[in-house]
């Protein structure tokens, strides 16, 4: 058993002071087009926002508002010890993609694990 699990103390080792402002998907496709990677420094879930619990993203420069269809999966992550300690070590990124839904145009997250220069996962 891992008794760790149960200690309170933060998941995520990032400079937590650095000002970062909220984005959502489609400005951050507004203002870096859709080629762009993003290394992914913390996630959290907003329990706080009008619409329900939503995940959220720190990147280098930004608090990203992640899709409500992704929440369940980023709960899964923030238990996970795997992907906290790759997440500390800036081996996680997402890009973003578009796709039809529903509604009309929408954005989601693509995670990937950082791979070195000759392609290997590190």
């Amino acid at each position: 058993m891992n008794i760790n699990k149960y200690n309170k103390k933060p998941l995520f080792e990032y400079d937590n002071d650095k000002k970062r402002e909220f984005i959502n998907l489609k400005q951050l496709v507004n203002n870096n087009g859709m080629n762009e990677s993003y290394v992914v420094h913390a996630l959290f879930i907003n329990t706080k926002s009008k619409f329900g619990d939503a995940p959220v993203v720190i990147t280098d420069t930004h608090m990203v508002n992640a899709p409500e269809h992704l929440l369940e999966g980023v709960q899964d992550m923030l238990r996970d010890e795997e992907v906290i300690d790759l997440v500390n070590k800036s081996k996680i990124g997402f890009t973003i993609y578009a796709y039809q839904g529903k509604n009309g145009d929408g954005y989601s997250i693509e995670w990937y694990q950082v791979t070195d220069s000759n392609g290997y996962t590190t």
